[in-house]
């Protein structure tokens, strides 16, 4: 799944009719964006809980949620006790995204949980673990394709 980063499909494409309405219905019920996206990561834990049952990358996906993102792959690597090649080739498999890729997320949905409690874009990209406020807003734009402000503003 790694190869649908960056585009647009329907959600006809990876699911059966009676998945599809249960989805939409849920989205459209859901309150606020961290309700949709926890409705979105539902439904992709649950692809994953039925792909495999891989209980290393389990374990890695746990600990980058865990961290909020904030977790250098190669640290990752040493703890799990597996070479980095491995590691991406079977989380890429397992997961439908690189590590990166799927830590990036996760800092994301740190970012908008926080976001409420915080008033400032700079504190909240600092406290998400970014270096600094260029490196959070390219961050949160390339991921959402809009600022931070623009987004929060816009809620």
């Amino acid at each position: 799944m790694h190869e649908l980063f960056a585009q647009c499909y329907s959600l006809e494409d990876f699911t059966s009719g009676w998945r599809k309405d249960n989805i939409v219905r849920r989205l459209r019920d859901a309150k606020t964006d961290t309700d949709r996206v926890q409705v979105i990561e539902d439904v992709l834990m649950s692809r994953l809980e039925r792909k495999t049952s891989d209980e290393l990358i389990a374990s890695a996906v746990e600990l980058i949620k865990q961290r909020a993102g904030n977790i250098k792959i190669t640290m990752l690597t040493e703890k799990l006790n597996i070479s980095q090649s491995q590691f991406e080739k079977r989380f890429r498999r397992i997961v439908g995204a690189s590590p990166k890729k799927f830590a990036s997320l996760a800092r994301l949905r740190y970012v908008i949980c926080l976001a409420p409690s915080e008033t400032s874009m700079t504190r909240l990209g600092l406290e998400a673990g970014y270096y600094d406020q260029a490196h959070f807003i390219k961050g949160f734009k390339s991921l959402t394709g809009t600022t931070p402000l623009r987004y929060f503003k816009g809620k």
